[in-house]
């Protein structure tokens, strides 16, 4: 078979083509590689007569032709299926930015090329819509800013529904407001996935609607193998974005993969030494690897950058708490809560924190100021945890319960997060994560991974 497709093949076609055969997906499968391009030089010559399973099955797959006979041989039909599932493949992964695609349908030996979209025409006013709901997510994440995030996103998709960015934004602002209880969490999620899904099906090659789909997989679905492969897609996609391998290494984080965390991290550093989140995430990985003052250096870097970045003073006081220093800790939490005073989050830390710092008395005024924020839209897990640092482990206990029931997407930090370990040796732990991975079957089992955290 020629390595040059027929003169009836246009050029972008041919060169669609040679794209497939060089990829990943085809490079060894020779049987594949012929059979397919046959098809194509066939149809671009018109000739759809000799497209016949007795005819492919002698000139393309070698059978001989005085002995064919299809009723006892189905070795086309196999080939032909098998070619399909290859061609998905290819377009799930390496192809997915290709602007031609070849389309073969079940049941016949044609094959159709489908022309690329045009992109829609989209008015000032829509993307104004959106630049003004990505201002909006450059903000603090608060509840009233995320909310205005999603009003103008949700404008933008009105105002040009074929437009791909405005579905992205919009699944982002949902994402966020997911990820921070600013909406419960079921409710965001599932407006979250309405809109990346939207996004990809007007443009697969979006590598940020990519990510934040893997992501919505991982912290919604419970579901890490579909994850990966969304975070690996993207990566193929924008390997230049810092975003998308930033993202990847906060996920790889919450599964104690901790070798390919660092390298996701350090490359998304590498591409943008100014991007806040990636610095943030590496933080946080040596948090779990339990290198409080490698984790102290890095945030050292981000206080200087950013030294009124709730998140950054918040881990800071976490930090002085994994060193035995509630006092330490103190104005680190109340400089994160006077930054970010509406957030229910850094009000749960500070109570925490001075629980453990004050009397008996005060250790209960903590403790009643605790469970009052158990009616706001805060995250259970993060309750659970400031109830830990009080030693109330019931209390912990229960919180983490009603994460379960309520999915809430923090969940992810447990198998990981150190501020547990104290309470692994109880048999309710045992039980509670027994629960957790009832809920969450995606997930692998903690210590399948291939590299498991130091000291666990």
């Amino acid at each position: 078979m020629s390595a040059v497709s027929s003169p009836a093949v246009p050029p972008e076609q041919a060169a669609a083509l040679a794209r497939i055969e060089a990829s990943g997906a085809f490079a060894r499968a020779l049987r594949h590689r012929r059979l397919l391009r046959h098809l194509v030089e066939r149809c671009a010559a018109g000739d759809t007569a000799s497209l016949k399973e007795s005819l492919i099955a002698v000139q393309v797959l070698g059978r001989p032709a005085d002995r064919f006979d299809p009723a006892e041989d189905s070795i086309v039909r196999v080939e032909m299926r098998r070619l399909r599932a290859r061609l998905a493949r290819y377009y799930a992964e390496e192809g997915m930015a290709d602007p031609w695609r070849l389309a073969l349908r079940p049941g016949s030996y044609q094959v159709h090329w489908l022309a690329p979209l045009h992109p829609p025409t989209v008015s000032r006013a829509a993307r104004d819509l959106v630049e003004r709901g990505e201002h909006f997510l450059r903000g603090p994440v608060s509840a009233p800013l995320l909310a205005q995030a999603r009003d103008r996103f949700a404008a933008a998709v009105r105002a040009a529904p074929a437009w791909a960015p405005a579905w992205t934004g919009l699944g982002r602002a949902w994402y966020n407001s997911a990820t921070s209880w600013s909406v419960p969490p079921t409710e965001a999620a599932a407006e979250c996935q309405r809109a990346l899904d939207q996004a990809l099906l007007l443009d697969p090659t979006d590598a940020l609607a990519q990510t934040l789909r893997a992501a919505a997989h991982h912290q919604f679905g419970w579901a890490w193998a579909p994850a990966r492969a969304g975070f690996e897609r993207a990566r193929a996609l924008a390997p230049q974005q810092a975003f998308v391998h930033s993202a990847f290494g906060c996920h790889l984080t919450y599964r104690g993969l901790w070798d390919d965390a660092e390298a996701a991290l350090h490359e998304a550093r590498r591409l943008d030494p100014h991007y806040l989140a990636s610095r943030m995430h590496l933080v946080n990985l040596r948090l779990a690897q339990g290198r409080p003052d490698q984790a102290r250096a890095e945030l050292a870097a981000v206080l200087d950058i950013a030294p009124r970045s709730a998140p950054a003073l918040a881990l800071a006081a976490l930090i002085a708490l994994s060193d035995g220093d509630p006092e330490a800790a103190r104005p680190w939490a109340e400089e994160a809560l006077a930054a970010a005073p509406q957030e229910p989050g850094y009000q749960a830390l500070r109570w925490s924190v001075c629980g453990q710092i004050g009397v008996p008395a005060e250790r209960a005024a903590a403790s009643a100021a605790l469970q009052a924020l158990h009616s706001t839209h805060l995250s259970p897990y993060v309750l659970a945890l400031a109830h830990a640092r009080l030693g109330e482990s019931g209390l912990a206990l229960q919180a983490l319960q009603r994460a379960i029931s309520q999915r809430d997407p923090n969940l992810l930090m447990l198998d990981t997060d150190p501020f547990w370990r104290p309470l692994h040796h109880q048999a309710a732990w045992a039980a509670l994560t027994r629960a957790w991975r009832d809920a969450a079957p995606g997930l692998p089992v903690p210590g399948d991974a291939p590299q498991d955290a130091p000291g666990r």
